[in-house]
């Protein structure tokens, strides 16, 4: 920690240590890459940590996908993780595309 002196008072500055990651990513990064490239790369590491089981939020709308109920409005069965969703599918409720899902919490 480092000691500034303002004044007639003495402060304590935070001071941090930026450690790298713990661990290492799942998908292959590139040194250099473009913005679509980056948005691919994302969505690619965001679904490799998503479970067969694991509920997905649409972030715009909040509807919830659950695998174990699937979709009847795209006559997706029961059973379907959201990874074997096919790229075409959009939310059902707003019709955003599979990017805008996020895991769900545990209690909703």
């Amino acid at each position: 920690m480092t000691t500034v002196k303002t004044s007639e008072t003495e402060h304590a500055a935070p001071t941090a240590d930026v450690a790298p990651a713990a661990e290492s990513a799942s998908v292959d990064l590139p040194a250099t890459a473009t913005g679509a490239e980056i948005a691919g790369l994302l969505d690619a590491l965001a679904r490799s940590r998503v479970g067969p089981e694991t509920r997905m939020q649409c972030k715009v709308c909040w509807y919830v996908y659950d695998p174990a109920e699937g979709c009847p409005e795209w006559q997706i069965e029961p059973g379907t993780s959201f990874a074997d969703l096919p790229d075409y599918f959009t939310c059902p409720d707003c019709g955003h595309p599979l990017s805008s899902f996020i895991p769900a919490e545990e209690n909703d």
